[in-house]
């Protein structure tokens, strides 16, 4: 669930925990539903350094990278790495250090008038901001 000025958004998410999920992520899909994503969740916060790429990822995506609260601190467009070889793909990293991340359909966060500041929740410990005012 997305809580922002428009007012909740849900999605349907796939989540990734584990590496071999992560490492997958949106890898050889033709499609994406709408209203659906994937969330990336990590233990502990992940390094600025740490990023995503689109190797063998077949459709334009956008990803926000979430803070340790649960808010939006970035979002970024990534649009398919066509080469084979996947040094040559791009890097999207974030400027801060992030506990979790998700990916939409290219444009869908901008459709649901999503912004970085806004606060994801998910079932577990995720998205505490949710449960606290904004400041």
């Amino acid at each position: 669930m997305i809580h922002g000025e428009q007012g909740p958004q849900r999605l349907q998410v796939e989540v990734a925990r584990t590496i071999p999920q992560r490492s997958r992520g949106l890898m050889a899909r033709d499609q994406l539903a709408e209203q659906a994503g994937m969330l990336f969740l990590y233990d502990r916060a992940q390094p600025s350094h740490n990023g995503f790429w689109m190797y063998r990822t077949r459709i334009p995506l956008d990803i926000a990278f979430i803070d340790e609260a649960g808010r939006i601190a970035e979002i970024y467009r990534m649009v398919p790495c066509t080469t084979d070889r996947p040094g040559e793909c791009p890097v999207t990293r974030p400027g801060a250090p992030y506990r979790a991340a998700l990916e939409v359909n290219a444009g869908a966060f901008e459709a649901m008038g999503v912004a970085p500041g806004d606060c994801v929740s998910w079932p577990g410990d995720g998205g505490l901001c949710a449960r606290a005012p904004a400041q």
